[in-house]
């Protein structure tokens, strides 16, 4: 697995990209590693690349964990609201992001979306859309 972060300073984005096979404890542990190396605050957007990663060794098992994780990071961060894109291009990408919106979606501080592409993601991150088309 491996783990890139880099933060557009100007653009209140923060872009996380993960690669190589992905097991559920490897998505624990990104979390653990972005929360340790990212500062949060409000306006500021994040959009997840899942586009070189591979889901096959992942479950659905831990999603109600990780949604769990995601809304205490941005709680203890003081963030109200907070937008979040997942770029997950293949069909198991797009599966596994859509259930882990699905469980992120019970969170009130963040708003989830998973879209095919990444334009498609830095589109409604920079929009006051609260909808994605995530077809």
């Amino acid at each position: 697995m491996s783990i890139e972060i880099s933060v557009l300073e100007s653009e209140k984005v923060i872009v996380s990209r993960l690669s190589g096979r992905l097991t559920d404890m490897d998505l624990l542990d990104a979390q653990d590693y972005f929360e340790n190396k990212v500062t949060w605050s409000d306006g500021t957007a994040e959009l997840i690349d899942l586009s070189n990663a591979d889901l096959a060794a992942a479950t659905t098992r831990l999603m109600p964990e990780l949604a769990e994780r995601f809304e205490a990071f941005f709680d203890n961060a003081g963030v109200e609201t907070a937008r979040v894109a997942l770029c997950s291009p293949n069909d198991l990408q797009f599966g596994m992001s859509r259930v882990f919106e699905t469980w992120a979606k019970r969170s009130s501080i963040a708003t989830f979306a998973t879209f095919r592409d990444w334009e498609s993601a830095d589109l409604w991150l920079r929009s006051s859309e609260s909808l994605p088309d995530s077809g």
